[in-house]
């Protein structure tokens, strides 16, 4: 491209030679000082290059000239230009000198009006496994997007379909943006000096810049850029090495300076005296030696004589080994010695620490012999010797101490519904004594104003109720409506501002499940004061409906009545009189109008559609058979078809739906003539046949018809699924008049309706008889069904026979044809009732049905409404500040949806003023947290306290309860890659854990921590085959994982000096932890919090001292931390904390100092905050935090473990113990020998010299680069 520089100096060679420098190599372009002038004149005609004189040139007569366009470079200045311009630049020198490559997340449209950074959201990926990508927007100052960093690249992602990316937020309207898609991560895909040539040829590749080079010449003596590039005078520059170096760096500056040599003297005089450690660790076996038995073991003889004899035969086949023979004699009975005349030894199995069952032991069973000895009998003697083991005594208590290194469960401090801070004054279970001679009370909604300038005399107690409203239940499939919110504001609202917020709507039924109970109200406390405060109760669920759309009416005429209860407030009635703020019942909703006749006929064959049919009440078929076929000669006619009349029994009609009814059409039989008449088609075999044939009158006589007989008509069935279930007969043919006028007959009728319980088939009918002379055709017979066996009088199957042909009459007989018999009809009556045969009006056959029904149901139980959350306490007038009103809000409960549904109870509030005189009853006792022992102010005047969750909107503590799917991060375990996740339930509790990746190169069990999100409580494991280095599972510990109930808020405020808040956990054994964790939200100003501008640190106090020692900030609003467990953090943002509604929760952690690893540790969570003033925001309920979970988790440990084995002892575990001593004390040691040592005095000798090594330590690297005049450098760029 024509470069934007041009010179008409006079140029060295450089200038003039086409040259073959490589991509990124800089070279100068060197201009004389005499001799170039800034004119048009070019250097021309000279070969050799050596005269510097000016001659008139032709330059730029026709456009530049090649020699000082320097085609292929550009000019070093600083200038940006863009990567998809020159891709193979930026491969070399990337952003080192400036411009902004992209991060895979592209501008294409700035937008206008932006006040602030919006936030950037990128559709989620579908596919397992995948993690969402996250981006950081930033604006200039006239209000438009500048970049978008990438904070997650994500993973998962279609290259082919990238995901689209929305832009909110901000104040602003317009932007826009794309993103690029790595094909082998799935992920975001910023450009690289690695990548770029693989993504060149796309737009939005991003920006760099050339190094700026104006009026300094780069010296040196390493390379730079390649060849040709400039060298220092006065340095070596060996052939072939390629150019200079245009900066000394710090690294090498030590190798061209010597600080020279140091002499020491005066050895001897240094005398010093140094403490001495103990080290190195010793090995020591320890083993029991063989001792002899201090008597005779218990043992017994069977004695037959008091004189023994000396053979041992008898011991030998009584199994007893001392017993001997015996002869007949008197006396004494021998002293027993042990056989062969050996001492009996015997020794201890060894244990780590003692068994918590003092009857086990090794015994002996084989060895009862002179010496024996040992532990014990070996119970397996031919398994290896490392998996032997000893008899023992004993069952579940048999076993060894055995070291094993595991980590164990964390401790998880979960907030409970009836969690409380401690060390507050709770009075419980009193009954104030006021007299008040002023009360407001209000029960209808609307909004009022109490004017407190109106009071006289000074009141000790201000008593306060508000109840918001009951939410209504549900009607049916239609959600109830949500009670409005009970507020009360004292004055400006700094001291008692306090809301009842209303009861959920009941939920609404779905298909068969029933509609989940409205939710309770909660309570908000917006000023610095509050007392009695009460979540209402929350409306059950509706039932669950008996089909899928609920509870059809043809079982259930009436009201099934599952609806959900709504919640009551929690307490009967306020002054005994109406109850307040509650929930009323949901119903089950009538469904109407989906009940109706389908009355349809097939006149061909086919299927009955049943779609919309449900519930039958009523199902009838008419079945009819085609017509018998008449005749040309003579006015009789074939027989109707028959029809066949059947209504489902109630036990075929709860199934009718579920089967398929089809039908096989039967057709009329032809017409006979000059030929007969065909039969007409039936179903299966049930067709009928055709006519005889009957006399034709050749020419040139009368030339009449023909005397054929008509064809029998076919069988039409009905099918139930594959089942015939209806046959309905076709009618027989007529037989046709005789040529001497004998009358022909008409189609006979058929024999009665079968009606059957076994399967039904089909038979065709029988041919027409042929004439006789000039007789008439017999009719032909028509198709039937009918059982099998069952014939038809005259055919075969359920086919008629055809009529006999015309006969010869008396004097030459010319008689007409007989008719054909109509086919039989048969009906299954253990489907059918009230079944009944006549004949159709039809000429080919067809199928009519007829169905009622009845699809009016009644919904699944809707929800109830959640009963309103309320505030009823006291506290002292002067404590308010002398307000003059108060302004009141009653919330209406929430408006009915219909059917039935009474509206939710209306909200309620009362002020009143008063003198307590005293109180009934009660007690004041100080409050015991179950997790958190102290926390700052007081249950009244409070800025952190236990409170609901919220919605997850504004900026008042109003946090979302977690609701995330959490994450595994697993780390450590000397391998690295193993990757797993976790499924959710609907209650926000982990139900299932799967392991993506095993990873490489684990020696042992890793950490497996499940962060972020839902969840509390949850412990997973995961198992190592060491030898393969993976990791081989990831399994839940069974009922660990719990829902969250509440949290701990940062919030309130309070009236004391200091705003600093903190919340002390109860001491808890810190001796095997290794971070403190905790679930936590941090407000933004929409997700439900205000953004906090204070950190919140973490502290520990040890059980022998009373000062804090700060940990380390856990949490850092303002700029980017380093999470121990989960990485990077970033400053306050929608795109981390979550967007109105929408709460996030992350598990930010702190490492445990050594120092801190006792029992009975204290952990104090603090958030600095400055004394309130004009110059902050701290006297507000503002500077968010919410807790939802403290985590201790625990570290790697070596412990003695108890391994049982039931009436065994393990040999190589028992036989001896190793233990290794060590030098040191301290944590980590288990075995320490105890030993200390003296301090040592020494003395230094000039032997052994003191030689100082002097090394420099540069600051900086030093630019080599010097002002020269006319010197332009140029960069290699294509």
């Amino acid at each position: 491209m024509a470069q934007s520089y041009r010179n008409a100096r006079q140029g060295f060679l450089t200038d003039m030679l086409v040259d073959t420098t490589p991509i990124g190599s800089i070279v100068p372009n060197l201009k004389s000082t005499d001799n170039s002038f800034d004119h048009s004149y070019v250097k021309s005609g000279d070969i050799n290059y050596g005269n510097l004189s000016e001659k008139t040139g032709n330059a730029y007569v026709n456009g530049d000239d090649p020699a000082y366009t320097h085609e292929g470079y550009l000019y070093c200045d600083g200038s940006t230009y863009e990567i998809s311009d020159y891709p193979m630049l930026f491969s070399v020198i990337g952003n080192k000198y400036g411009g902004r490559a992209s991060q895979g997340i592209d501008i294409t449209n700035p937008g206008s009006g932006y006040t602030s950074n919006p936030v950037v959201t990128v559709d989620a990926p579908s596919g397992a496994n995948s993690t969402q990508a996250t981006a950081y927007a930033e604006i200039d100052n006239t209000g438009k997007l500048v970049k978008i960093d990438t904070i997650i690249a994500g993973s998962g992602y279609d290259p082919n379909n990238p995901p689209s990316v929305t832009i909110t937020g901000g104040g602003g309207s317009g932007a826009t943006a794309v993103v690029r898609i790595d094909p082998d991560t799935g992920g975001l895909s910023g450009i690289t000096t690695a990548n770029v040539l693989d993504w060149w040829g796309i737009t939005n590749l991003g920006t760099f810049a050339v190094p700026d080079t104006k009026t300094r010449k780069i010296v040196g003596n390493n390379a730079v850029f390649g060849n040709n590039s400039p060298n220092v005078g006065n340095s070596s520059l060996g052939v072939g090495i390629t150019g200079g170096q245009w900066y000394f760096a710090k690294e090498s500056q030590d190798e061209y300076f010597s600080l020279g040599r140091i002499t020491t003297a005066g050895y001897d005089q240094v005398v010093e005296t140094t403490g001495c450690t103990i080290i190195g660790s010793q090995d020591v076996t320890v083993s029991m030696r063989e001792t002899k038995l201090t008597g005779v073991f218990q043992h017994s003889h069977a004695v037959f004589h008091t004189i023994p004899g000396d053979n041992q035969y008898i011991a030998e086949a009584s199994g007893d080994r001392y017993l001997a023979d015996f002869k007949e004699g008197s006396g004494r009975v021998q002293r027993w010695y042990p056989t062969s005349g050996q001492v009996f030894t015997h020794k201890h199995a060894l244990l780590r620490r003692p068994n918590d069952d003092n009857t086990v032991a090794t015994y002996d069973v084989w060895d009862a012999f002179g010496g024996a000895s040992g532990n014990g009998s070996i119970k397996n003697p031919l398994d290896a010797p490392a998996d032997q083991k000893y008899m023992a005594s004993g069952a579940a208590g048999a076993g060894s101490w055995d070291f094993q290194t595991f980590i164990p469960n964390p401790t998880f401090y979960r907030t409970q519904g009836n969690s409380v801070i401690g060390n507050r004054d709770i009075t419980t279970g009193g009954t104030p004594i006021i007299d008040y001679t002023n009360e407001w009370e209000f029960t209808n909604p609307g909004n009022y104003t109490v004017d407190f300038s109106t009071v006289t005399g000074s009141p000790e107690s201000f008593q306060f109720i508000a109840i918001g409203g009951g939410g209504s239940g549900a009607n049916g499939d239609t959600g109830g409506n949500s009670g409005g919110d009970t507020s009360i504001k004292v004055g400006d609202g700094s001291i008692i501002h306090l809301v009842g917020k209303g009861g959920g709507g009941g939920g609404a039924a779905s298909g068969q499940s029933g509609g989940n109970g409205g939710s309770k109200g909660g309570t908000q406390k917006l000023g610095s004061k509050s007392a009695g405060k009460f979540d209402g109760l929350d409306g059950t669920d509706g039932g669950n409906g008996a089909a899928s759309n609920g509870y059809p009416k043809v079982d259930y005429p009436s009201n099934p009545g599952t609806g959900g209860i709504g919640g009551l407030l929690g307490r009967a009635a306020v002054d005994m009189g109406p109850v307040y703020g509650a929930g009323t019942n949901g119903v089950n909703r009538e469904v109407t109008g989906q009940s109706g006749t389908v009355d349809t006929e097939l006149t061909s064959d086919g299927t009955f559609n049943l779609q919309g049919i449900n519930n039958p009440t009523f199902v009838a078929f008419w079945v009819h058979g085609g017509k018998g076929g008449g005749v040309s000669k003579g006015s009789v006619t074939g027989h109707p078809g028959t029809r066949v009349y059947g209504e489902l029994k109630a036990s075929a009609r709860a199934t009718f739906t579920q089967n398929s009814w089809s039908v096989k059409i039967g057709y009329a039989g032809g017409t006979g003539g000059n030929s007969p008449g065909g039969g007409g088609s039936g179903a299966g075999s049930g067709s009928g046949k055709r006519g005889g044939q009957g006399h034709i009158p050749p020419p040139p006589s009368s030339g009449g018809p023909g005397a054929s007989g008509g064809g029998g008509g076919g069988c039409t069935a009905l099918y139930r699924g594959s089942q015939l279930v209806i046959g309905a007969g076709g009618g027989g043919g007529a037989g046709a008049d005789g040529y001497d006028g004998g009358p022909g007959q008409n189609g006979i009728g058929p024999v009665g309706l079968q009606q059957v319980t076994s399967a039904i088939g089909t038979g065709s009918g029988g041919v027409g008889g042929n004439y006789g002379c000039i007789g008439g055709g017999g009719g032909g017979g028509g198709g039937g069904a009918a059982v099998n066996g069952f014939t038809t009088p005259g055919g075969t199957g359920g086919g008629a026979p055809g009529g006999p042909g015309g006969a010869p009459g008396g004097g030459g007989g010319h008689q007409g044809g007989g008719g054909g018999m109509t086919g039989t009809s048969s009906i299954r009556t253990d489907y059918f009732q009230s079944a009944s045969q006549s004949s159709s009006g039809r000429t080919n056959g067809k199928v009519r049905m007829k169905v009622d029904y009845n699809n009016d149901y009644w919904t699944s139980g809707g929800g109830g409404g959640g009963g309103a959350g309320s505030w009823n306490g006291t506290t002292s007038w002067s404590s308010l500040g002398n307000p003059t009103s108060a302004q009141i809000t009653v919330g209406d409960g929430g408006s009915s949806p219909g059917g039935g549904v009474a509206k939710g109870g209306v909200g309620y509030a009362k002020l009143g003023l008063g003198i307590i005189t005293g109180y009934i009853g009660g007690t004041t006792t100080t409050s015991v947290g179950d997790i958190y022992e102290e926390g700052t102010a007081d249950n009244v005047d409070w800025d952190v306290d236990i409170v609901s969750f919220g919605d997850g909107t504004g900026n008042q503590g109003n946090f979302k309860k977690p609701s995330g799917t959490p994450t595994i991060v697993i780390t450590g375990g000397g391998g690295s890659g193993a990757t797993a996740t976790v499924s959710t339930s609907g209650a926000g509790t982990v139900n299932n854990v799967t392991l993506g990746s095993g990873g490489s190169n684990y020696t042992e069990q890793p950490y497996a921590y499940v962060v972020n999100g839902s969840a509390g409580g949850t412990v997973v494991n995961a198992t190592v085959d060491s030898n393969a280095g993976t990791v081989t599972d990831i399994t839940l510990v069974p009922n660990s994982s719990q829902p969250y109930e509440n949290m701990l808020l940062f919030g309130g405020v309070n009236a004391k000096t200091s705003k600093t808040r903190y919340v002390i956990v109860k001491p808890t054994d810190c001796s095997k932890v290794n971070y403190i964790g905790i679930k936590a939200a941090r407000g933004n100003g929409v997700n439900g919090g205000d953004r906090p501008e204070e950190t919140l640190k973490v502290y520990y106090q040890l059980p022998s001292s009373s000062t804090w020692v700060l940990i380390d900030t856990i949490i850092n609003p303002n700029a980017n931390r380093n999470d121990p467990i989960i990485g990077n953090v970033p400053p306050v943002s929608e795109a981390w904390d979550g967007t109105s509604g929408n709460t996030k929760w992350y598990t930010y952690n702190v490492a445990l100092p050594q120092a801190a690893k006792e029992n009975n540790v204290k952990i104090k969570f603090e958030q600095p905050r400055a004394n309130a003033n004009s110059a902050n925001d701290n006297a507000d309920n503002t500077d968010h935090y919410g807790i939802a979970e403290v985590i201790y988790w625990k570290e790697k440990v070596t412990e003695l473990v108890f391994t049982p084995t039931a009436g065994a002892i393990s040999k190589p575990a028992v036989d001896s113990l190793t233990y290794t001593v060590q030098g040191e004390t301290g944590p980590g040691i288990t075995y320490s020998s105890g030993l200390n040592a003296s301090d040592a005095r020494l003395t230094m000798k000039s032997t052994t010299k003191v030689e100082p090594i002097a090394s420099l330590d540069p600051d900086f690297d030093i630019p080599l680069l010097t002002p020269y005049r006319l010197c332009k450098y140029l960069i290699k760029a294509f």
